[in-house]
């Protein structure tokens, strides 16, 4: 029989992790559950070997840079005092890498020194396994991967599916998508499965660390466009969108709520902001922040790609890990980033405040993973007058 959730507390209650992370300080949430690091001493244990990152190498940020005056890492105590700034420069236009992964470089190198200026490190057996929940690992070439659902997870899995043995294929694209979490959803090896953190800490501390990021609100209309505009999304439907639309949409007819499938963009906006703004529950895992499912200053992550150089960054990590000549050609599936004309088009039908308070919430994946104030927020922000508030 079809659930029908018609309560927005209902979702709550019903789709969250048992732990949920109500604030952006990384400061607070790296000394969550370590009593030693609370009240300054050092919580015991082996240190991570990889506690002190190194700083970004100087000249690959001049490199990097339009002008060549790149400005320094963010100074803000705390990732919740890093908001849109009073007159942001409208984002440069990026720059051609000089070599496949170039451009995940630079961002690992700016996620690394914000890390080292602004988190104290866990010894990684001190890392609670609920920091965890998301990262899979391949035991015969020593890497691990943190799940991010529409930033290249299901080419990341059938990569990993090939590299584990899992599957006789030679590339991914010879691999059904609907196999991946569907055949061969369990086939993967969680690290939540260890349950001795002096295993995980191993892992953590000799293995290499993928993982790979997308624009946040790109990939929260591309969320909402999978999950609630679908007409096979079902159980996004009855368990969000229900709920969703009897909270926000006036004079919603009942058929509506019960179908839940007509849930108006602005609407799923409201719901982040206010799901966020509320604190008494987590985000979905097709919306959650990345910093909260992978726990960048925690996992001292060797690869950062993203999803808008995938297939060079797929490349680029399989060359690391050498074990380009067991995954052939083509690694991702053919996918275009999306227009500004369409993210304008989607997100000018949200009022300017709601825009303003759902950038504060994924701000924080903004600064760490180096992506700019995407030009067509700033310029609907900047058309209303509405930098004012900072």
């Amino acid at each position: 029989m079809a659930m029908s959730v018609t309560n927005i507390s209902e979702v709550e209650s019903y789709y969250v992790p048992a732990e949920h992370d109500t604030i952006f300080n990384l400061d607070s949430i790296d000394k969550e559950n370590d009593p030693g690091k609370a009240k300054g001493g050092g919580g015991g244990g082996a240190k991570n070997p990889a506690a002190k990152p190194p700083a970004p190498d100087k000249k690959a940020e001049v490199a990097s840079s339009a002008g060549g005056n790149k400005p320094g890492p963010p100074q803000a105590n705390s990732l919740s005092k890093l908001i849109v700034p009073a007159n942001p420069a409208a984002p440069a236009a990026p720059q051609k890498a000089s070599a496949p992964g170039d451009a995940g470089k630079s961002k690992l190198q700016n996620l690394q020194h914000w890390c080292q200026q602004h988190s104290d490190k866990l010894p990684y057996e001190k890392i609670p396994a609920s920091k965890l929940n998301y990262i899979v690992y391949d035991d015969r070439h020593q890497f691990l991967f943190c799940q991010i659902p529409g930033a290249v997870l299901n080419d990341m899995r059938k990569v990993m599916l090939i590299t584990t043995k899992v599957v006789n294929k030679t590339s991914p694209s010879l691999i059904p998508g609907g196999d991946v979490f569907g055949k061969y959803g369990k086939s993967l090896k969680r690290l939540t499965d260890i349950q001795d953190p002096a295993q995980r800490a191993k892992i953590l501390s000799t293995y290499s660390k993928v993982l790979f990021v997308r624009d946040p609100l790109e990939r929260l209309l591309d969320t909402y466009k999978t999950k609630f505009k679908a007409a096979s999304s079902k159980y996004f439907h009855q368990v969000f969108g229900s709920a969703i639309i009897k909270k926000y949409r006036k004079g919603a007819t009942e058929a509506e709520i019960k179908s839940g499938s007509s849930v108006k963009f602005p609407e799923f906006v409201r719901y982040i902001v206010d799901v966020d703004q509320e604190g008494k529950s987590a985000f979905n895992e097709h919306w959650q922040q990345f910093y909260k499912q992978c726990h960048p200053c925690m996992v001292d992550y060797t690869f950062l790609g993203t999803h808008e150089n995938a297939e060079a960054d797929v490349r680029a990590l399989l060359q690391q890990l050498r074990v380009d000549g067991e995954v052939k050609p083509p690694y991702v599936n053919a996918k275009l980033t999306m227009s500004e004309k369409e993210l304008t088009a989607a997100y000018k039908e949200v009022d300017v405040q709601t825009l303003k308070k759902l950038y504060k919430v994924y701000q924080p994946d903004y600064t760490l993973f180096g992506y700019t104030c995407p030009s067509f927020l700033h310029s609907m922000l900047e058309a209303h007058d509405a930098f004012h508030d900072y």
